[in-house]
């Protein structure tokens, strides 16, 4: 029987479960176990811990490594931890310090530490932490802003995840709160506002029509209205993707050690796509020119500013060892229009019935024509890239199923 195999009896009360060979302690036990140098008391420990932490059990797939969860570690290990002082140390090194002594193992967070939790686990190394959810702008502008004036050090995160969408609110079209659905009845909003302050007299939400005019004016500007409101909703789309990927970005490039990373391949085509594609130009010379030609209003309106600066998209990329682009998380921009027949959203709705602005063959084409817009123009965006923007880490080509839903 081996050294580490004869010393392992004194784990019998401090872990949970069997171990493969447990002899009967004596009163010399303790003693014989602590008179064992650092090196041998690491063997010993690693052997035990080999039996019931790194164990299929415990440990997931995710981004090609393998992760074991913080509150796995830390309830696995508690009895060991508190038996001696000696013991403590010894398994904090092995824990803590990074994957090398874990058997290659991540350790994998739900969120990032707080200012204390850094301080109790100062040597903690080598960790996958998942963020909030990609598409969800306030919560994204607040963890971009919180890193921002983080005191403690990041270093411990090798790895990022995001939260993700429930694939059975997917498949059943309930899209309800995901991508940017949240943001549909501020999108109406501030059209008609905009509408009002170029003096058109159509009607809001609530039928009342503020700056008169009647059913003969509405219908007078139907074409015209349908077709500048679809602009403006394929326009801000544009920006708060374009804003939405760049405030991700600040928030990877806050990590020095990122190695791995899974983020939706949506979020990738701001990134490496000319700018222009995301600020179109409009042709428009109907009453509806100064909407048209306006300046995005909604990262304004739903209070999120946005600065530039931080590490450049290449920059991040250039140190991954791993991207993921199939992640589950559904295009942002087709939940405005969340039915399987891409049906109007009915914040869009009540508004358009009003104007007396559908289309011939109904309400639903409106969803679907801003979504052929959308495609086309990040067809034209992928089409454009420059090589020196292309990444290496993946093919352009894996972000066309961007949009594959619509």
């Amino acid at each position: 029987m081996s050294i580490q195999e004869t010393a392992i009896f004194p784990f019998k009360s401090a872990i949970e479960g069997e171990m493969a060979y447990c002899p009967t302690a004596t009163r010399r036990s303790q003693q014989l176990l602590l008179s064992f140098p650092l090196e041998i008391l690491h063997m010993i420990l690693d052997y035990a811990l080999s039996t019931f932490l790194y164990v299929d059990v415990t440990v997931w797939e995710t981004l090609s490594c393998r992760v074991i969860a913080f509150t796995t570690v830390i309830n696995c290990t508690k009895a060991i931890r508190g038996s001696c002082t000696l013991w403590a140390s010894a398994a904090r090194s092995l824990l803590f310090k990074g994957k090398a002594t874990r058997h290659g193992c991540f350790v994998g967070l739900s969120r990032l530490m707080c200012p204390k939790q850094a301080q109790t686990f100062p040597f903690l190394q080598d960790c996958v932490v998942t963020l909030c959810h990609p598409y969800k702008l306030h919560d994204v502008h607040t963890l971009q802003q919180q890193l921002a004036q983080t005191t403690h050090s990041l270093e411990y995160v090798s790895g990022l995840t995001w939260d993700e969408d429930d694939p059975m609110d997917i498949m059943l079209g309930r899209t309800q709160g995901i991508g940017y659905e949240p943001h549909a009845g501020a999108l109406v909003a501030t059209f008609i506002e905009e509408c009002l302050a170029a003096g058109l007299k159509i009607a809001d939400t609530s039928g009342k029509r503020p700056n008169g005019g009647d059913h003969s004016d509405s219908e007078r500007l139907r074409s015209a209205g349908l077709r500048a409101m679809k602009y403006f909703v394929f326009k801000e789309v544009l920006a708060l993707w374009y804003y939405n990927a760049q405030i991700v970005r600040q928030i990877l490039s806050a990590f020095p050690n990122l190695e791995y990373a899974a983020f939706p391949d949506f979020l990738h085509i701001p990134l490496v796509a000319r700018m222009k594609y995301f600020f179109p130009q409009c042709e428009d010379d109907s009453p509806f020119v100064p909407i048209s030609l306006s300046p995005p209003q909604m990262l304004q309106n739903i209070g999120i500013s946005y600065t530039e600066g931080s590490r450049s998209y290449s920059e991040i990329i250039a140190a991954l060892k791993v991207v993921k682009l199939s992640t589950m998380h559904y295009p942002a921009a087709l939940a405005l229009f969340p039915e399987r027949f891409r049906r109007l959203h009915s914040e869009f709705g009540s508004f358009l019935i009003l104007n007396q602005w559908t289309a011939r063959r109904g309400e639903r084409d409106f969803g679907v024509e801003v979504l052929q817009m959308l495609k086309a123009q990040m067809a034209a965006a992928l089409a454009d890239i420059p090589d020196k923007r292309k990444p290496t880490m993946f093919a352009v080509d894996d972000l066309k199923d961007a949009l594959e839903d619509a």
